[in-house]
């Protein structure tokens, strides 16, 4: 009976882990999405290594920013550390607030 009651709690931190992967990805395509408008309506972009890159080239910019996002989620659901994705998308929902927030301080 011990062995089964474990193998739920394995499979239900697996599953957190997860939406919390999840979530991570989606905070992130929001991230891009709302940076793609702001460029768009003369905003700027802060981090300095992405306005770099969307400068230079757009498209391969956000290959790369989806390309480290993927590979985060990688090493933080080998890693199994849950705290990461707790801080991650603390920071990422806190970046697409502000993205939104100077958007929509332009129409107001």
């Amino acid at each position: 009976m011990d062995y089964i009651e474990d193998t739920k709690y394995i499979d239900l931190e697996n599953d957190i882990l997860k939406m919390h992967g999840r979530i991570f990805v989606l905070l992130n395509l929001l991230d891009v999405l709302t940076t793609i408008f702001a460029l768009n309506l003369g905003l700027i972009e802060v981090n300095p290594l992405m306005n770099w890159m969307f400068e230079k080239n757009i498209f391969f910019s956000i290959i790369f920013k989806i390309s480290i996002v993927f590979l985060i989620n990688f090493i933080a659901q080998k890693t199994k550390l849950k705290i990461f994705y707790n801080i991650a998308n603390l920071m990422m929902t806190i970046v697409v607030i502000s993205n939104l927030y100077n958007i929509l301080r332009i129409f107001i």
